[in-house]
């Protein structure tokens, strides 16, 4: 599984002319398997954004696309930017047939076809970059430009805020901790002792397009799930660690985020909002 090179494309790195950030969701079945109890709590989400006065763009798996009509009426009529995911988390990612198949469970749930995507754990391959020429989209959300699970650490996915690729998709990076490259997350942060993650978000700068990721996962704690779970131990264990101390959500973080990047002065957008905005004429190359 090839991830995409940015030395094989034109590549063409792009500025924002303000510091803007989106919340992201991946909607999907817990934890890789098929339960759904955190899920199953996605209208709790909804809430807390509603009550914070943001934007929400959700990417949203094939399956829940195709079996939770409850889910997806529900974002769509909390004005959140419903967007296309990996067709089935269980697999490693997608494939052609895969994305495909994706697409028309999208076109059935929503009426429309999909403008935006993310991979299955930021993976966006060759392959499936080909594949989402082919079906017309119009922009991708899915490359981790730093270290962690599905990172893409070629040097080119460094020099922007984010990217025109070969003059027909653009891409919104994932967001890191500055140069570090450790993913600037809803589940990476949760694996932080709270002082040294506030300690690390105060010494590094935070990019000006910040694309922040989470899941259901991450914010509410789903222990039946995640023990029948497919996952290797070592993510399991992991995942344990990031409820240690008996906390049942992490709403608070999510709160306190948007209130650390409001002070630190970024606007707020849903994706598909911006990519029309930056289309228009109101990138900065870099």
């Amino acid at each position: 599984m090839t991830l995409i090179d940015p030395a094989r494309h034109a590549l063409v790195p792009m500025r924002v002319a303000a510091p803007t950030a989106v919340l992201s969701i991946d909607v999907e079945p817990d934890y890789n398997g098929t339960g759904e109890a955190a899920l199953d709590r996605l209208p709790e989400l909804l809430a807390v954004v509603a009550e914070l006065g943001v934007p929400l763009t959700a990417f949203v798996e094939g399956r829940v696309l195709e079996r939770r009509g409850d889910l997806v009426a529900a974002l769509a009529a909390a004005g959140a930017d419903v967007q296309l995911h990996c067709y089935d988390h269980r697999k490693p990612g997608d494939d052609p047939a895969d994305l495909a198949r994706g697409v028309r469970a999208y076109e059935a749930a929503l009426g429309r076809r999909p403008e935006g995507y993310r991979a299955h754990t930021f993976r966006l391959t060759e392959d499936l970059y080909a594949a989402l020429l082919a079906e017309g989209f119009r922009w991708d959300s899915s490359v981790l430009p730093g270290r962690g699970l599905g990172a893409n650490a070629a040097a080119g996915w460094r020099a922007g805020d984010w990217f025109r690729l070969d003059g027909r998709i653009a891409e919104y990076p994932v967001a890191t901790f500055g140069a570090l490259g450790i993913p600037f997350t809803q589940s990476y942060r949760l694996l932080m002792p709270g002082p040294a993650e506030a300690m690390l978000r105060a010494a590094v700068r935070l990019p000006r397009l910040l694309v922040y990721d989470m899941h259901m996962v991450d914010l509410v704690r789903a222990t039946g799930s995640l023990a029948a779970s497919p996952l290797p131990p070592l993510l399991k264990a992991a995942y344990r660690a990031s409820w240690r101390f008996g906390r049942r959500d992490s709403f608070g973080l999510l709160r306190a985020t948007v209130a650390d990047l409001r002070r630190r002065g970024y606007r707020f957008a849903g994706l598909s909002a911006l990519h029309r905005d930056l289309s228009s004429g109101m990138g900065i190359a870099a």
